[in-house]
């Protein structure tokens, strides 16, 4: 199983893995993102868009602006009492 990290230590992400394993969720091979890229801000928000037009479980939305000007986007996946928040 190959998972999607944006930013996430390995740790954080096999926490990732075991609790969206105990709520259905997994991921598995994601191919509208393309990680052999020079990854700019442009790309990410074409990426984020692409994404939820694919899997209707994914919330986002905006969370703030960056000392640049950019919003800082964030993802959302499961639901339920517990988050965690990766960077």
């Amino acid at each position: 199983m190959r998972i999607l990290k944006l930013g996430a230590s390995g740790s954080d992400v096999m926490k990732m893995q075991a609790i969206l394993s105990k709520t259905g969720y997994y991921f598995g091979v994601i191919d509208v993102v393309n990680t052999n890229v020079n990854y700019t801000y442009e790309i990410m928000v074409k990426d984020i868009e692409e994404l939820v037009a694919r899997y209707s479980f994914i919330e986002t939305g905006i969370a703030g602006e960056s000392v640049l000007g950019k919003s800082l986007y964030y993802i959302k996946l499961g639901r339920g009492p517990r988050s965690m928040a990766i960077t």
